[in-house]
C-alpha cells in the first residue's frame, strides 16, 4: 500500500496531531490505526490471523477461533493461525476477504 493511500484513509485524532507518525502498526499488510502508537489512546486488543498453510497471504483476521467454522466452513488444523494485535478501528477497516 502506497503512503498516500495510508494516509487517505486515516483519521487523525486531536490528540496525536503532535505524534510523530512511522507507519509502524501497518507493516504486515494491516490498516493504519486512528491513534498512533505512541499515544495514549492506542489500545490494542488480540485477533486471530488465519492464512493457508505455509503462505503469509491472503489472511483474514478474526476476533474468535470459533468465526473461522462458523462463518467460513473451515477447520482450524487446515490453515496456520497466529494471534496479532491491532487496535479495534485497524479490525474494523480491514479489507473485504475475498477468499483464499
Amino acid at each position: 500500500m502506497r503512503l498516500f493511500e495510508v494516509l487517505d484513509k486515516i483519521v487523525l485524532q486531536e490528540c496525536c496531531q503532535n505524534h510523530c507518525r512511522d507507519w509502524r502498526e501497518t507493516i504486515g499488510g494491516y490498516p493504519a490505526s486512528n491513534h498512533s502508537p505512541s499515544c495514549p489512546n492506542y489500545k490494542t486488543e488480540t485477533f486471530l490471523k488465519i492464512s493457508e498453510k505455509g503462505k503469509e497471504y491472503p489472511f483474514l483476521v478474526i476476533e474468535k477461533i470459533e468465526q473461522l467454522n462458523t462463518f467460513y466452513g473451515c477447520k482450524p488444523e487446515d490453515y496456520d493461525i497466529i494471534k496479532i494485535e491491532l487496535t479495534m478501528d485497524q479490525y474494523k477497516n480491514m479489507g473485504e476477504f475475498e477468499g483464499f
